[in-house]
């Protein structure tokens, strides 16, 4: 989106151009707010929920529960960003 607004003059660009695409995420932001808002939980969420089996922190039961995959997911992110710094 801004690709598309640098095309314009540099100085419409200065001025005014370079607002629009925020703007535009505004309203993508509200419609996302919306869709989210409307939305249905899934059968399984309604359940968990209603039984009251809901973790009270989330993360400590993830990483008790698959501490293997979050460190494999971890190193192939950290690889992933640590082989983009050299040069």
């Amino acid at each position: 989106m801004v690709s598309l607004f640098a095309a314009l003059p540099e100085e419409q660009f200065l001025s005014w151009g370079w607002r629009v695409p925020f703007l535009f995420s505004a309203v993508l932001l509200v419609v996302g707010l919306v869709v989210r808002l409307k939305i249905q939980e899934t059968p399984a969420f309604q359940r968990v929920k209603e039984a009251g089996q809901e973790e009270r922190i989330p993360l400590l039961a993830a990483l008790r529960r698959y501490p293997r995959n979050i460190a494999v997911a971890f190193g192939v992110r950290l690889g992933e960003a640590g082989s983009s710094q050299i040069y």
